[in-house]
C-alpha cells in the first residue's frame, strides 16, 4: 500500500499537496514578495516592491525611498548624476583649498610689501633729515661765508688802490725808471 500512495503521489493531483511542499511554495512566495525570516526581513527592510507587500508601509518616507531606489536602478541618466555628485565632493574641497591657498599667499605677498615700503619709506626719511641738517648747517653759514668774500674784496680793493696798492708801487717803479 506504500508503494500505491507513493506512485499515486508522484502522479498525484494537483490539489494535494503535502505539508512540506506547501512550506516550501510558501517560503517562495514569502521570499519573492519580502516577506521572509524575521532576520532577513530586519538586515533588509524594504526588499520587495511597495505593491507586493501584504503590511501598509511605515510611513511615507518608506515608500518614497523605495520608489527612489527602483528609479535609481532602473535610470541610466541617474549615473551621470551620480558620477556629477562624484566629482562635486572632489573637486569642491579642491577648489576650496586653492581659493584658501591663493588668499593665503596674496594675504602674504601683501604683507612682505608693506614691510618692504616701510623699509624703504624709513630710509627716505633718514636721508631728507641728513639733507634738512647739512641745509640748515650750509643755510647758516651762507651769511658767513659772505662776510669773508666782502672782507677779501676790501682787502683786494686796498692791495690794487690802497697806499701800498699795486698801482702806487707800479707808479714807484717807474719813476725809479726814470731816475
Amino acid at each position: 500500500m506504500s508503494d500505491v500512495g507513493a506512485v499515486g503521489f508522484k502522479s498525484g493531483s494537483a490539489g494535494s499537496l503535502t505539508p512540506q511542499k506547501k512550506m516550501k511554495k510558501r517560503k517562495e512566495l514569502n521570499a519573492l514578495i519580502g516577506l521572509g525570516d524575521s532576520k532577513r526581513k530586519k538586515t533588509k527592510k524594504g526588499s520587495g516592491h511597495r505593491l507586493l507587500r501584504t503590511e501598509p508601509p511605515d510611513s511615507e518616507s518608506d515608500s518614497s525611498s523605495d520608489d527612489d531606489e527602483f528609479n535609481n536602478l532602473s535610470g541610466g541618466a541617474n549615473f551621470g548624476k551620480r558620477s556629477y555628485a562624484q566629482c562635486c565632493n572632489v573637486c569642491y574641497p579642491l577648489f576650496l583649498f586653492i581659493i584658501l591657498a591663493a588668499c593665503v599667499m596674496a594675504c602674504a605677498g601683501l604683507i612682505w610689501m608693506q614691510i618692504a615700503l616701510k623699509e624703504d619709506l624709513d630710509s627716505l626719511k633718514e636721508k631728507l633729515h641728513s639733507m634738512e641738517s647739512s641745509q640748515k648747517v650750509s643755510s647758516g653759514e651762507i651769511p658767513k661765508l659772505s662776510e669773508d668774500l666782502k672782507n677779501k674784496e676790501r682787502k683786494l680793493d686796498d692791495i690794487e688802490n690802497g697806499d701800498k696798492g699795486l698801482s702806487k708801487l707800479w707808479s714807484n717803479l717807474t719813476e725809479m725808471n726814470r731816475k
